[in-house]
């Protein structure tokens, strides 16, 4: 995990610009929350979208759905407010988009199989994320719950929690509009 941060450090150092709001959804939440403990000085500010990343209920509690040991039909279930409209036809994608989506897969379970989904020391760093920080969340996201993404959002000082309401786990895409609204007011702030 911590090469793809680095890795994505030396972009973020690369860009021409001295300071950027950074993005990240589901695992890329994961990855710029510990870009912005890391390198803060580069951001203006921080969005969060259903991120993965820390654990937050005891060590016998599941805080993210094991999307690799979960039947895929109760995954998707769980990953959309309405499955059946926005559950992903895979039997109508190509050969190459199959190929993508299978190492996409692949790439996830290298980086975040153990521990699942979290750094058991960034609960910790989040305090560091000195940048005003907008935590997004899908209220039927059955991945990862809408409450921990409200102790996600506690643990960064001055952060802002939204719930977007009819979306799962990928309010972008359910309620693209209530998303980019949400987010628009957050950047003109």
């Amino acid at each position: 995990m911590y090469d793809l941060v680095h890795f994505y450090l030396d972009v973020l150092e690369s860009l021409p610009h001295e300071k950027v709001t950074l993005m990240g959804l589901s695992f890329g939440g994961w990855l710029a929350a510990e870009i912005a403990v890391k390198c803060g000085h580069r951001l203006d500010g921080l969005v969060l979208v259903d991120a993965f990343g820390i654990k937050i209920s005891d060590r016998e509690t599941q805080d993210i759905l094991d999307v690799f040991n979960t039947a895929p039909p109760e995954v998707q279930r769980r990953s959309w407010h309405d499955p059946a409209t926005w559950t992903p036809d895979l039997d109508a994608l190509s050969d190459d988009e199959l190929v993508i989506r299978a190492r996409n897969w692949d790439a996830l379970c290298l980086y975040g199989w153990n521990p699942y989904m979290y750094n058991p020391q960034l609960r910790r760093w989040l305090r560091r994320i000195a940048v005003p920080t907008l935590v997004v969340w899908g209220a039927s996201d059955g991945i990862v719950k809408p409450s921990y993404g409200r102790a996600y959002s506690e643990l960064i000082p001055g952060s802002r929690f939204e719930l977007i309401e009819r979306a799962g786990h990928h309010p972008e895409i359910e309620q693209a509009r209530a998303f980019v609204d949400t987010v628009v007011k957050f950047l003109n702030r």
